[in-house]
């Protein structure tokens, strides 16, 4: 079985790469922290949780009734008994105990909890063989691909916490030592942080933890939270924010196409750090655009990945994307879970994969940072993952299973779904 993938020129796929041409945006953060582990990233969490005074926002993909998910827990507690306004969104995939493990944590408190897109199972499945109309069924499979996968704190609309990792204790070395991933997180604080308020606020009235029925099979509810919707206050993202969210069609394409962009117009280096890769045309072009003109562009992965399916699809890419001079690093100590990429001295971290599921359906957030001494930090941390890490050459991928290879192809037929 052979996989052909080619880089076409089709209509006005070049827009995807126009925005490339943007000036970095000149604002800059009050304050701006990197974290290379969980330990810091958690403790300062923590320390930011126990003096907010008004309010707090915090969405996760995943959150575990675990080690520090219990302390995570408790200082939301804490904070809604002093008064401050407390919402968590979780997701209805990415943490499906929500049910039994999490909600009654918080039964007893004024904390507001809402799932994004949650799963009854048996009463979707009672639904689902009563269905005729089939573009209910298609709602219905739109609707479950769709994930909340930002993971994101705002403490007093003017801090937030941003990066990859979610509310579980396999990103702290206090609980798994010499195993804890390796993970990015920022702290920023200024102005620009009301816009992450506005998102959470768009997912949580489209969220509803107290009904029985999921969201797309209930009319009223539906309604209901439009009106609700209507009540969010409204700002647009400025065209160069600091911030970048896809939780719109509109938002979506101007998140993909500065990405793409950037990467085709870069002038000196494109160094990318993802868990999970499996690029879409676009991301592929942008790519070849920027080796194409000598431009280094290095691309690191895991060779440990908590989902390990996906290494076996990425290795279907890596063949063709050597022979155009890119280089990619497969890290060899633990799971790799950063999402930190470095283009010419542009830094973003946050939520994104390089995946068709982060630039085709899930909701994400990527930071923008502009100190200098937090771009040598992920500088300093990029080299220092190569040390660790494998090149992908043409010896290597010899020396693969043929079963990893035939599995890989399988996948790619899936591709759009991972």
């Amino acid at each position: 079985m052979k996989i052909e993938w080619r880089f076409r020129n089709r209509g006005n796929n070049n827009d995807d790469l126009k925005l490339g041409e943007q000036e970095i945006p000149q604002s800059s953060w009050e304050e701006e922290r990197v974290f290379l582990g969980g330990d810091d990233f958690f403790e300062a969490l923590i320390t930011r949780l126990q003096s907010a005074a008004k309010m707090i926002d915090l969405e996760t993909y995943i959150y575990k009734n675990d080690g520090i998910g219990k302390k995570i827990t408790q200082e939301l507690i804490a904070a809604s008994k002093r008064g401050v306004k407390v919402r968590l969104l979780l997701d209805g995939i990415g943490t499906p105990l929500w049910q039994t493990s999490i909600v009654p944590e918080f039964t007893q408190s004024s904390v507001q909890v809402r799932v994004h897109r949650p799963i009854y199972f048996f009463k979707l499945l009672s639904k689902y063989l009563n269905i005729t109309n089939t573009s209910l069924i298609f709602g219905i499979t739109s609707a479950l691909n769709v994930r909340n996968h930002r993971k994101v704190c705002v403490i007093d609309n003017d801090t937030a916490f941003v990066g990859s990792m979610n509310i579980a204790e396999e990103h702290l070395h206090e609980f798994a030592p010499n195993l804890a991933w390796r993970d990015t997180g920022v702290l920023v604080k200024g102005e620009e942080v009301k816009f992450l308020t506005f998102a959470f606020g768009h997912a949580w009235y489209k969220s509803n933890l107290d009904h029985t029925s999921t969201q797309f099979l209930n009319q009223e509810l539906n309604q209901k939270l439009n009106q609700e919707e209507d009540e969010i206050p409204r700002q647009h993202l400025p065209a160069a924010s600091a911030i970048h969210l896809n939780y719109t069609r509109i938002l979506r394409k101007k998140f993909n196409q500065e990405f793409f962009g950037r990467i085709a117009s870069a002038t000196k280096r494109v160094w990318l750090t993802t868990p999970y890769f499996v690029p879409n045309l676009p991301l592929l072009k942008a790519l070849k655009t920027a080796s194409f003109r000598g431009v280094d562009v290095k691309i690191l992965v895991p060779s440990k990945s908590d989902i390990k399916f996906v290494r076996w699809l990425s290795m279907v890419y890596y063949r063709k994307l050597i022979n155009q001079d890119i280089k990619i690093y497969e890290y060899q100590l633990r799971v790799l879970h950063a999402k930190t990429y470095l283009i010419d001295d542009f830094v973003y971290v946050g939520s994104k994969n390089l995946n068709h599921r982060s630039f085709l359906h899930d909701f994400e957030v990527d930071i923008v940072l502009f100190q200098e001494s937090s771009r040598k930090k992920i500088e300093a941390q990029f080299g220092e993952d190569l040390k660790n890490s494998k090149q992908v050459d043409h010896d290597f991928l010899k020396k693969q299973s043929w079963t990893i290879g035939i599995l890989g192809r399988i996948l790619f037929y899936i591709r759009h779904w991972i």
